[in-house]
């Protein structure tokens, strides 16, 4: 009995860690963009809150110069749909500094680096 306990704690430690160095990567990703990364945002104006993909292309000294998905997602999802793909017609630039401030207001949910193609952020038209 005594060693379930143990157990149990062990993994609550185990989680709190993780999700402590997971949330220093991010914050670390945010601070020093790079280009391929892929942000996850929240259109937190609407009243019907929707989810979309922002893909870093370019940076150029404190603009990071990005392409929008096409299509948008009703909840925050970690890969695109198969149909959906960044539009490299729609380029527009940001601070940096734009990029902490929409963490900041949990706008900015999620940055992915090093992924692979399964994940659809490949897809550009």
């Amino acid at each position: 009995m005594c060693t379930g306990t143990l157990v149990v704690s062990a993994l609550i430690i185990y989680g709190i860690i993780a999700s402590v160095i997971a949330g220093g990567r991010q914050q670390a990703y945010i601070n020093q963009p790079k280009v391929g990364d892929v942000y996850l945002l929240t259109d937190t104006d609407s009243s019907k809150k929707f989810y979309y993909f922002l893909k870093a292309h370019a940076i150029q000294n404190d603009t990071v110069y990005m392409y929008k998905n096409a299509g948008s997602y009703t909840r925050a999802v970690t890969s695109m749909d198969l149909k959906d793909f960044f539009m490299n017609t729609m380029e527009f630039g940001i601070s940096k500094e734009t990029l902490k401030e929409w963490h900041e207001k949990d706008e900015l949910l999620e940055v992915f680096r090093d992924y692979g193609s399964g994940k659809g952020f490949d897809r550009e038209q």
